[in-house]
């Protein structure tokens, strides 16, 4: 994949505003992503389009907010397929992300500071 895992800009910008806490937010990113994504395969074996859009609408904000621009791009092409009904693409975006999510948070983590360190 081209497009770099995060954006940088915005991981550094929240980090620097929450600090240790940071690693408390990657965390529960972490378990809305799984939440989301379990969410978008429930609406995509419904074949409910409009579900998966919105779904992956609040997905891609979620994703965006964190800096977590590469899952952000994979949740803009499903929102963007959904209404058409390609269940063959959706299902490989689908597979895309849930390959992908686990790195995305990794990398994250990675910049979270160790809450066990002092100071």
């Amino acid at each position: 994949m081209s497009e770099p895992l995060l954006n940088q800009d915005i991981v550094a910008e929240l980090g620097a505003v929450m600090g240790k806490a940071f690693a408390v937010l990657c965390d529960k990113f972490a378990l809305d992503v799984d939440q989301r994504q379990a969410l978008l395969k429930e609406a995509l074996d419904n074949r409910q389009a409009e579900q998966l859009k919105q779904q992956a609408h609040s997905m891609k904000g979620a994703c965006a907010n964190m800096g977590a621009s590469s899952l952000a791009s994979l949740c803009e092409q499903i929102q963007q397929l959904a209404p058409d009904q390609h269940w063959e693409q959706l299902e490989g975006l689908l597979a895309a992300l849930s390959d992908l999510s686990p790195k995305v948070v990794g990398a994250l983590r990675e910049k979270a500071p160790d809450q066990n360190q002092d100071g």
